[in-house]
This record gives C-alpha cells, sequence and structure tokens, in this order.
C-alpha cells in the first residue's frame, strides 16, 4: 500500500512538530505543514494531499473551517479537524464545511490514526459510489439517446406504446435503486450538518439535468421557495416531427417517475420555455413544504 500523504495544519509551531514526528511515526508522509489557512489552501493545491488534518484556530483572514470549505469544494480532499474546542457552536459551525472526523485536543496516537484511517476509507466509497454513478448515468443517457432510433421502426401506434410501456419499465428497473443508493449516500454524507427535503429536491434536479445532458440535451435547473424546474433548452420539440413529439412525451413519463423516487410530495406540469426559443419547455415541480435541516417549512 503506498504511503499515505497528510498535510498537517497547525500555527502553534511546537505542536506541530510533535504531531508531524507521530504522523510520520505511524507512517504517514507529511510534505508539509501549513502555519494559516491561506497557507493550507495553497499547500493543497501543490501537494494533493489523502488527507487535510486540520486546526480551527488560526490565523490571519481564513480559520481552519473556512479553509477546509474551500479545499473541499475546489479539490475534493477530505480534511479532519483537530481542535482543543469542543463547544456546541464550534462544532456546529465546523459541520457546514462537511468535515470527515473531528478529533479534540489533547489526543493520542490511536485516536490519530483511527479518524484518518475512517475518513480515507469514507472518501474511497465516495470516490466508488461517484463513479459507479457517473457509469450509470452514461448508460441511462445512452438508453434514452437510443430511443429515437427505435421509434422509426415502430410503425403503429400500438408499436409505440408498447415501446414507451418497455422504456419506461426499464428505466425504473436499472435505475431506481441506483438513484435511492446515491441519495442516501449523499444524505449519510451530510449527517453531521444534516439534510432537508430542499436538499433532496436539489440533489434530483441536479441529477436530472445531468442525465439529460449526457444524451446531447441542453438542459438547466431552479429551485425557488418549492418550486423547482427543469428547462429544456434543445431536445426533442413539442412541436416538432412526430418522432419528437413521442420523444418528448417519453421524457415526460421518465420525469414524472423519477420524481416518485425522492420521497417528496408534489405536482408536475409543462410549460413552454421562459425564452420562448422554438422548441423550448420546461418541466415545472411544485412541492410540498420543502424545508431545509434545522428550519421548520
Amino acid at each position: 500500500m503506498p504511503m499515505r500523504k497528510i498535510l498537517l495544519v497547525e500555527d502553534e509551531r511546537i505542536i506541530a512538530m510533535d504531531v508531524r514526528a507521530r504522523l510520520e511515526a505511524m507512517g504517514y508522509e507529511v510534505p508539509e505543514v501549513a502555519y494559516s489557512g491561506e497557507e493550507a489552501i495553497s499547500a493543497a493545491r501543490i501537494h494533493r494531499p489523502d488527507l487535510v488534518l486540520m486546526d480551527i484556530v488560526l490565523p490571519g483572514g481564513i480559520d481552519g473551517i473556512e479553509a477546509a470549505a474551500r479545499v473541499r469544494s475546489e479539490l475534493g480532499t477530505p480534511v479532519v479537524f483537530m481542535s482543543a474546542y469542543a463547544d456546541q457552536q464550534t462544532v456546529q459551525r465546523s459541520m457546514e464545511s462537511d468535515p470527515f472526523g473531528y478529533i479534540i485536543k489533547p489526543f493520542d496516537e490511536r485516536a490519530v490514526r483511527l479518524g484518518i484511517d475512517i475518513a480515507i476509507h469514507r472518501h474511497q466509497s465516495e470516490l466508488a459510489l461517484m463513479e459507479d454513478g457517473a457509469t450509470r448515468t452514461r448508460n441511462a443517457s445512452g438508453m434514452i439517446a437510443c430511443i429515437l432510433s427505435s421509434l422509426a421502426a415502430c410503425s403503429t401506434p400500438e408499436a409505440r406504446e408498447a415501446l414507451i410501456t418497455r422504456i419506461s419499465a426499464q428505466f425504473d428497473e436499472r435505475f431506481r435503486s441506483w438513484f435511492r443508493k446515491a441519495l442516501e449516500g449523499r444524505q449519510n454524507a451530510a449527517k453531521g450538518g444534516g439534510w432537508g427535503s430542499r436538499e433532496t429536491a436539489g440533489f434530483y434536479l441536479r441529477w436530472l439535468v445531468d442525465l439529460l445532458s449526457g444524451t446531447g440535451m441542453e438542459a438547466v435547473w431552479r429551485l425557488e421557495g418549492n418550486t423547482g424546474s427543469i428547462e429544456v433548452r434543445r431536445g426533442p420539440r413539442d412541436g416538432g416531427t412526430e418522432e419528437e413529439l413521442l420523444m418528448a412525451g417519453i421524457l415526460g413519463t421518465l420525469v414524472e417517475r423519477s420524481f416518485g423516487w425522492t420521497g417528496l410530495s408534489g405536482e408536475i406540469s409543462r410549460a413552454p420555455g421562459k425564452t420562448g426559443g422554438t422548441g423550448e419547455y420546461r418541466f415545472e415541480f411544485v412541492m410540498s413544504g420543502l424545508q431545509e435541516v434545522g428550519k421548520g417549512p
């Protein structure tokens, strides 16, 4: 197994020397010690560590929590906090950056090793889930893209109705469990910071746009209040050829089926695109009582 690379961020130099020596004795590589939030972000970009061990209270304009959020957002690198502060306010604020662990000072080597190993394992599991998701999204997009060529062989209304039924069933069979697994993975990853119905709605709309984009369509999503929308700007036209009209209908069926996987309550409707371009239309999702975590409806 290759040596794990740990970026250490600690402004107290004596403590930093001690922790670095412990990490190296445990078999980890410590390419650099950063002493501020700004240095942490720069060092993470340079060294691309497997994990960042980050103090929370740091000098300068960026503390450990903000630095962790930026490293996580930009590089996807997991961060484990180490801090002498364990009060509710500090812990709650730290959860906003989606940390992979929180180690209280003073700590022993076993606690550090366990925290690092758990964080790296969780990160690898998330990467595997994302790769599986990307593969399945490509497969789903490929399935949708093949529909148009299949339509040409359907010369009767009965044949086309049978095709729609078969496609809908295959879509549900192949991708419902994967979508639920991906959603539950994101919910579990966000347990510290929480997850509400609004986050579920945003996850679903992003997922659906990614799916459509994989077929060569152009779509954008929005979520405002209890209303979400996906605007299809380039795709099968409602007023186009017979095949395009049928394809647009199939998309509507797939959207309705996939929305049912979210567990959210609401109604779906179709409307012309806001910009009024030829063939543009949007799906609107009017959902009931969306709420963010920790807030009432």
